[in-house]
């Protein structure tokens, strides 16, 4: 009880900063784990933020996509 299902397409994983380097799977995990306890509307700001920070002026390449469940 209590546990967080999520789901995603790889998009914010290949999502690019403007030295072109990929956000990536491990950053994506320690992120997933820091906000897990948050709830899910303040996951979700913190994944666009994190993204956006992330990014900067960088365009989107791909789309994206994360599913989060809270058992």
């Amino acid at each position: 009880k209590g546990d967080v299902i999520y789901l995603s397409s790889d998009g914010y994983i290949d999502q690019a900063n403007e030295a072109k380097k990929r956000f990536g799977t491990p950053r994506l995990k320690r992120l997933l784990q820091e906000i897990a306890p948050l709830t899910m509307s303040k996951q979700e700001k913190s994944l666009l933020n994190n993204l956006e920070d992330f990014q900067k002026h960088a365009p989107q390449r791909d789309d994206i996509a994360i599913i989060g469940i809270r058992v």
